[in-house]
This record gives structure tokens, C-alpha cells and sequence, in this order.
């Protein structure tokens, strides 16, 4: 089995998806890079094998990887979140308007969207933290001219989704549509602020120990 990274061939110590998936991640952290496809005989490989690659060549006589820069990749990555959450603010006023009408189901429908959406958004912000060995929690930046941190943004989201779970729970629709129509804008501008704050930090190499600008 041949294994690639970017068009050079890679050295294994053993025949096996699993050596050529770790040899191919280490080549690409070596130049700050990361690995971002994988195909074997032409095919994209299964998240299912990914996840769990073969200890043997799976039937597979090649397979290319493809690497880029890794901190540009996290810096878009996060920016593309912060955009996202203009589409979770517009769903959130609609399902709150939905309310107001009395069409739960429809606002129900959009809450799903939006909350989806902020499920993303903590994904990207732990995984980004964790690729540039960058705490979110300690990324200090401004909100309308007043001082905030990630740590204050995880602990007040929190807050008011539990203040959404338990309204929803008792049907206390007027109170979702509080939330959702107004108080949660306030999130989507700290986390977004947040987001583009780690961005710039991860573009100037202002990251942790472990980060590609270290």
C-alpha cells in the first residue's frame, strides 16, 4: 500500500490504514499544517474508518492525503461560525414572532435550526481551542465597548438554555418568545465576538503553548 501527503510519498512502518492516517496527521502537524482529506484507490474515505482506521490496508493499494494550512483553516472556520450565528439570531426572532401568532409549531421547527446551529458554534470554539492550545475561556475582547471574556460567554449561554429548556418544558410560550426575541441577542453578539476574537488570535499567532504560533 502506497500512501501520499500532498503528492510525496510517505515512509510507513507498517502496512496498515491506521500508520498511514497517523504518519500522514504527524507529517502535516510537523509543518503546521492539518489534514483535511483522505482518499484511498480514488474514494474518500468513511468517516466510519476514520474514526476507527484498520490495523491492515483495508484492500486499499493507495491512499492520498491532502493537507492545508492549519491556522488559516481555523481562522475561516471560526469566522464562517460567527456568520452562522446571524442566521441563528433571524431564526430565533421568527420562532419568536411565531409565538407571538400562536404557532408553536412552526417556532418550534426554527428553535431546532437555531439551537442546532449554537451545538456547531461550541463544537468549533472547543475544537479550535484545543488545535491552538488556546483556553476560550481566557480570550478577552469588547462588546460594545464593554469588557468580556469567553469564560463570562459560556457561563451566560448556558444560562439562558436552561432558561429555554425549562420554559419550553412548562409551556411557557411568552417567556421563549422573551428569550428567543430578545435576550438571546445578546449571545449572538458576545459569541460572536468571541469567535472573531479567537480568529484574530489564531491569525497573529497569539495562541497557547501548543498552538501553531507558538
Amino acid at each position: 500500500m502506497r500512501a501520499l501527503l500532498d503528492n510525496r510519498p510517505l515512509t510507513l512502518e507498517e502496512q496498515s490504514v491506521r500508520c498511514a492516517l497517523q504518519t500522514a496527521r504527524q507529517e502535516a502537524e510537523r509543518e503546521h499544517r492539518i489534514v483535511i482529506e483522505a482518499v484511498g484507490d480514488g474514494e474518500p474515505l468513511s468517516n466510519d474508518t476514520l474514526d476507527a482506521p484498520p490495523a491492515d490496508a483495508g484492500g486499499f493499494e493507495e491512499i492520498r492525503f491532502v493537507s492545508t494550512d492549519k491556522v488559516a483553516l481555523i481562522e475561516v472556520t471560526l469566522r464562517d461560525a460567527a456568520d452562522a450565528l446571524d442566521e441563528a439570531a433571524a431564526r430565533q426572532r421568527e420562532a419568536a414572532a411565531a409565538l407571538d401568532r400562536g404557532d408553536q409549531d412552526t417556532a418550534r421547527q426554527l428553535l431546532h435550526g437555531a439551537l442546532s446551529t449554537w451545538q456547531v458554534v461550541g463544537d468549533v470554539v472547543s475544537k479550535s481551542g484545543m488545535l491552538l492550545g488556546l483556553d476560550p475561556a481566557s480570550v478577552a475582547f469588547d462588546v460594545d465597548g464593554k469588557g468580556r471574556d469567553g469564560g463570562s460567554c459560556i457561563v451566560s449561554l448556558q444560562k439562558r438554555l436552561v432558561e429555554a429548556a425549562t420554559a419550553i418544558q412548562s409551556n411557557d410560550w411568552a417567556a421563549v418568545s422573551d428569550l428567543f426575541g430578545f435576550d438571546m441577542d445578546d449571545e449572538v453578539e458576545a459569541w460572536k465576538a468571541l469567535l472573531n476574537a479567537m480568529a484574530d488570535r489564531a491569525r497573529t499567532g497569539q495562541t497557547g503553548s501548543g498552538g501553531a504560533g507558538s
